[in-house]
């Protein structure tokens, strides 16, 4: 009877229980959606572009903009040894190798373009039909670009000649001979670059109906640039053909002299 009941109970110990599951695993949580159960890395942040610059700004290694050309409007009195005289007066530079028009004399209305950086003048223009923006006046024109002729300077020593000397003052005659037909109520005036040629800066002596005379207190060894005329622009000497008189010229020194001739008036 023992060893039957004892048998019984081991067959019930090795014979799996019926009915009884496995206890599930635990489930894995569920995800949202839109999350990936895979770990991803960060991706690195890509380069900001450079800010676009702003329309029209210029940035340290863009060149300065070009300055404008002044344009200047007026009558000439001379053009001579690199500078442009207007009758106004005002004396200015000139580019080198500038073309003059054909018909610019004394009293020739014309346009001038000045290089605003250079200072000089780089174009002239006969008898101008229309007006440039911003143009302007000789009378008008600012005092930057008005300059003095550099032949007014004291000239050096000559060779073996004392550089040492000092310069005094000298007076020094300016004589003329002015043509027949002029005027004898009319006198002569000295137009000198001092002056930036004024028309009448100096009246002169009549000496006979012909002949003219003054005196002029200058730096012994300056050179001085004159021209004749009867008191104004329009009255100014002419050469034979009516063109542009260059200037005379005189270097300073005790009791020097010179005797010039007037070929012709502007307006005779």
């Amino acid at each position: 009877m023992r060893i039957a009941l004892a048998a019984a109970f081991l067959a019930l110990a090795f014979t799996p229980a019926i009915g009884l599951a496995a206890p599930s695993p635990t489930p894995a949580p569920t995800l949202p959606p839109y999350a990936s159960s895979t770990p991803t890395s960060t991706p690195a942040p890509s380069p900001s572009a450079a800010p676009s610059a702003t329309p029209g700004a210029i940035s340290a290694a863009t060149a300065e903009p070009a300055v404008p050309p002044l344009y200047v409007h007026g009558q000439v009195l001379t053009i001579s040894g690199g500078f442009f005289v207007f009758t106004s007066g005002d004396s200015l530079r000139v580019v080198s190798g500038l073309v003059i028009p054909a018909g610019v004399t004394t009293g020739s209305y014309v346009r001038i373009s000045i290089d605003q950086l250079g200072r000089v003048v780089t174009s002239i223009e006969l008898e101008p039909r229309t007006s440039m923006a911003a143009e302007i006046d000789a009378a008008n024109i600012p005092r930057q670009y008005v300059v003095v002729s550099p032949r007014s300077a004291p000239v050096p020593a000559a060779t073996g000649q004392s550089q040492a000397a000092p310069f005094g003052l000298v007076t020094v005659t300016i004589v003329v001979h002015v043509p027949g037909n002029t005027p004898s109520s009319d006198d002569v005036y000295l137009a000198t670059e001092r002056s930036s040629y004024s028309p009448a800066e100096v009246r002169m002596d009549r000496v006979d109906g012909s002949t003219f005379s003054t005196a002029v207190s200058l730096a012994q060894g300056s050179a001085l640039k004159y021209q004749f005329t009867r008191g104004s622009f329009a009255t100014v000497e002419r050469d034979r053909t009516g063109g542009i008189v260059q200037p005379h010229v005189l270097v300073a020194a005790p009791n020097a002299k010179s005797s010039d001739t007037v070929i012709r008036w502007a307006d005779l």
